[in-house]
């Protein structure tokens, strides 16, 4: 097996070390990761500018090998299917992120859902019964136009989302807080198992045995929102996790709505302040096609392409040399950096523009 895949899941197994630091690394050694079990610790603080005790615990961890192989045993023996962002089969839209995640575990069939349209339906716990109505009004018409729906997996409004999706013959991708022995919330275990059985995903970027807690949400709420070109949020209230995933879509430069509520339930408070700050009004699935540029079709779906314009795009020739965002963002002062994310994604569902194995953006 590919000693750079192994090193990745190797040091994802590593109590504090993550993606912000595996990038880092990754753009070192250019995913040459073979070297970096003969590092010191001071090899790590000198060229990955990380602190010492994060230095330490890696070289500790990768000194460690039965822990790679008990997690390899794992994941043979229940079935488990994983990648890094090395492979070809890592999704492109996790991938265009920010630090994504290095390593991606799943049941169910991940080819056929990855590199879909998707829209990520994501709301509070306690949802009530309106966001039921709501959710049996979006999905069908979402499922019919070939849109792979994302949540979760938490109760309440993610629940209703996969279920909905179920329902209508379509296929979900469910999220997790844990790692994929420990399935969270534990009533919803046979959702999960008929998410897979029906052609959907079960995703986690935890190790195999992590058990859910409050730390883990908000990566897995980050892997929601990047897998989908726009997050739809169904009822949050003025705090909510639902609200983080929204922030991490419009850090991603994707596309963010909301279903407007009562004015006297909190649970829409939060949805209210989202179109007050600019989201969409989400009432239904056409509300999402017009705010992606989608267009759908009985037999199916397709995007809208870029005009041909974007080929002469100022952006499009900044990126004839391989750039980092930073340097883009250097470049191009005027552009929000959201903005300039959100073209930079619009590029790449053109075509026009890609992503190397840096992380930086060439043009095609």
């Amino acid at each position: 097996m590919d000693t750079a895949r192994l090193f990745l899941l190797h040091a994802h197994l590593v109590a504090g070390i993550g993606p912000v630091f595996l990038s880092k690394l990754a753009t070192v050694v250019q995913n040459d990761f073979a070297q970096c079990y003969q590092w010191s610790a001071s090899d790590f603080i000198a060229r990955v500018g990380c602190s010492p005790i994060q230095a330490s615990a890696l070289v500790v961890g990768l000194q460690d090998r039965s822990v790679l192989m008990r997690e390899l045993a794992f994941f043979q023996a229940h079935k488990v299917e994983w990648c890094t962002w090395l492979d070809p089969i890592y999704p492109e839209m996790l991938r265009s992120l920010y630090a994504p995640p290095p390593v991606l575990m799943w049941h169910g069939d991940f080819a056929g859902c990855i590199g879909k349209p998707a829209v990520a339906l994501v709301g509070a716990r306690k949802a009530s019964s309106y966001i039921q109505d709501v959710v049996q009004h979006l999905v069908p018409s979402l499922v019919a136009a070939g849109v792979v729906v994302v949540s979760g997996g938490a109760r309440g409004a993610d629940t209703f989302s996969h279920q909905a999706t179920l329902r209508a013959g379509g296929k979900t991708i469910a999220v997790l807080g844990s790692g994929l022995q420990h399935v969270y919330p534990r009533e919803n275990a046979r959702l999960f198992d008929e998410i897979v059985a029906s052609g959907g995903v079960l995703l986690s970027s935890f190790p195999y045995t992590m058990a859910a807690c409050p730390g883990n949400f908000p990566a897995r709420n980050r892997i929601v929102a990047g897998l989908a070109s726009m997050t739809v949020v169904l009822q949050a209230a003025r705090k909510s996790g639902a609200l983080i995933t929204a922030q991490c879509a419009l850090d991603a430069g994707r596309d963010v709505g909301a279903v407007p509520g009562s004015l006297f339930d909190p649970l829409s408070e939060g949805c209210h302040a989202l179109i007050a700050q600019g989201a969409a009004i989400i009432s239904s699935a056409e509300d999402i096609f017009a705010a992606c540029g989608w267009i759908a079709l009985q037999e199916g779906f397709v995007q809208q392409s870029i005009s041909d314009s974007a080929v002469r795009d100022p952006l499009v020739d900044a990126c004839r040399e391989p750039k980092h965002f930073d340097e883009l963002r250097l470049l191009f002062p005027d552009l929000l950096e959201s903005i300039l994310q959100e073209r930079l994604f619009e590029l790449q569902l053109a075509q026009v523009v890609e992503q190397d194995f840096m992380g930086r953006f060439v043009a095609v």
